[in-house]
């Protein structure tokens, strides 16, 4: 009699059951198109993907405090291209650091059981559409605040 709480034996059974995860790169390819943002919704998604809901919950709450710490930061910095180039690369050591502590390890075993990654491209579309929307909203915002205040 089979266990149906048996996990698959066949190899082709165990790589179609693991969902395809963000590597690393994907992680700062994202994070350079699309700010620490980018890495954030990398790094949820492939904790969703692994069947993490409540890692996936508490990274994203703890993404975004620390986006927003970044960009009142950077917003007292002096506006110059160098300083631009070096948030990007701060921005970007600092996804892959924190994405190699959260799950460097998952994805490397993921990887040497024969899983399946995301490609580059897709991470750079979701590093892209994660910039775009952030844009949006200061444009929304930014549109709220000079409708709001009085004419001169």
């Amino acid at each position: 009699m089979d266990d149906p709480y048996q996990p698959p034996t066949s190899e082709t059974a165990q790589q179609g059951k693991l969902a395809p995860l963000y590597t690393l790169h994907g992680v700062v390819v994202a994070t350079v198109l699309g700010s620490l943002a980018a890495a954030v919704v990398i790094v949820c998604l492939n904790y969703l993907s692994l069947g993490s809901t409540a890692l996936a919950r508490k990274t994203a709450v703890a993404g975004t405090a620390a986006y927003l710490l970044i960009i009142g930061f950077t917003a007292l910095l002096p506006e110059s291209l160098v300083v631009g180039l070096i948030m990007i690369l701060v921005q970007a050591a600092l996804s892959y650091l924190l994405a190699n502590q959260l799950q460097g390890k998952a994805i490397r075993y993921h990887v040497a059981k024969g899983g399946r990654v995301h490609s580059s491209f897709r991470a750079a579309g979701i590093g892209l559409l994660t910039g775009f929307a952030i844009m949006f909203a200061v444009v929304v915002v930014a549109t709220v605040f000079q409708l709001g205040s009085p004419a001169p």
